[in-house]
């Protein structure tokens, strides 16, 4: 399977292995082509379980903490020039507005950027380049909720990056009525 001929090739090329599974997120085989390499494929598919039950159980916290604080949680993508290319919205963040889910406030940046006060559209625009710049912002401003109605709202962002930099979270909390 691995073609591990030599002893000193082996852990090259599981190293080889396990970074194309952790680039293109395919899974390990279950079964090698010989008994060692079976056996190390098992382990590491017992250590890939592990941590996604892992982060399962912090998933869990986190929206039960966040539940708890009447907070929503969001997440924006950047590429390398600053640019978004993705953004998630918790039901709760959803919630808050008086959304149900992702049917009526898609996983885009426009239901926010178009929920946002005119008055605050340029506010909420310097914060977003400050959290380009991987800074911990806070900021108080008005968004419309579905029933069309302005509430005052205070987002914390903070810069939690991948491996390449690119991922910013943050946190949306109701404020007044």
């Amino acid at each position: 399977m691995f073609g591990f001929n030599k002893k000193e090739d082996n852990f090259e090329n599981l190293l080889n292995i396990l970074e194309k599974v952790l680039q293109d997120g395919s899974e390990l085989p279950s079964i090698g082509q010989n008994e060692k390499e079976t056996e190390l494929l098992s382990k590491f598919n017992d250590l890939i379980r592990l941590k996604e039950e892992e982060i399962l159980e912090k998933e869990k916290i986190t929206r039960s903490v966040s539940g708890a604080l009447n907070s929503g949680l969001w997440r924006i993508d950047l590429d390398t020039s600053g640019g978004i290319t993705g953004v998630e919205w918790s039901d709760e963040f959803r919630r808050l507005l008086g959304y149900t889910g992702e049917d009526d406030f898609p996983n885009k940046a426009e239901p926010w950027m178009n929920s946002i006060h005119p008055e605050d559209k340029e506010l909420a625009s310097g914060v977003m380049a400050e959290l380009r710049e991987g800074h911990v912002t806070e900021l108080k401003y008005r968004m419309k909720t579905r029933t069309g109605k302005y509430r005052m709202f205070k987002s914390v962002s903070f810069p939690v990056s991948d491996r390449n930099g690119r991922i910013k979270n943050g946190s949306l909390s109701s404020i007044g009525g």
